[in-house]
């Protein structure tokens, strides 16, 4: 880690769907979260995260985009998006489809393979050139990790997600 004593917090804007459509929900979130203290925060909250992006320009400190490459919303202050390469999955499952090693299922992927990722470009190359050493060496320990994630069903905070809406 760059900075091992950085303190992680998570939140999340509603327990259902309703919450990626929240842009002025995510900005005020984003906004209580600055004025806590944070410096860096991933913003994974769909359409939503647009308004927690701006309020992280606007008080000067810095985001990390999620889902699509957000690097040019707000130069200077997104450090990197991590996007999920869906379009290259597909791309895999379509050319194994037509061998006889085929088989259907769930399938999984992450790093290793290509389906996550940070993206580096003209917004964020200079700024991230002095720490893309420890960038390279993190991405290179996570595709190594002997643990992965556990599901969603078996983290606490992920229960009221799981649930559905509340009444």
């Amino acid at each position: 880690s760059i900075r091992p004593e950085a303190e992680i917090d998570g939140i999340y804007l509603s327990n259902w769907v309703d919450g990626f459509r929240d842009v002025d929900r995510a900005r005020r979130t984003a906004g209580d979260m600055v004025d806590r203290g944070a410096g860096v925060i991933l913003v994974a909250a769909g359409l939503a995260g647009t308004g927690a992006l701006e309020e992280i320009a606007v008080r000067g400190r810095f985001g990390i985009g999620v889902d699509t490459n957000q690097n040019g919303l707000f130069p200077g202050h997104i450090l990197t998006s991590v996007v999920k390469r869906v379009d290259m999955e597909v791309a895999r499952v379509l050319r194994e489809a037509g061998t006889p090693e085929f088989r259907s299922g769930v399938r999984r992927a992450g790093l290793a393979e290509g389906a996550v990722d940070i993206v580096i470009d003209e917004y964020n190359r200079a700024p991230l050139a002095p720490v893309q050493d420890r960038l390279d060496a993190a991405t290179r320990e996570l595709m190594t990790a002997a643990q992965a994630a556990p599901p969603a069903r078996q983290v606490p905070a992920c229960t009221p997600l799981l649930q559905g809406p509340r009444s």
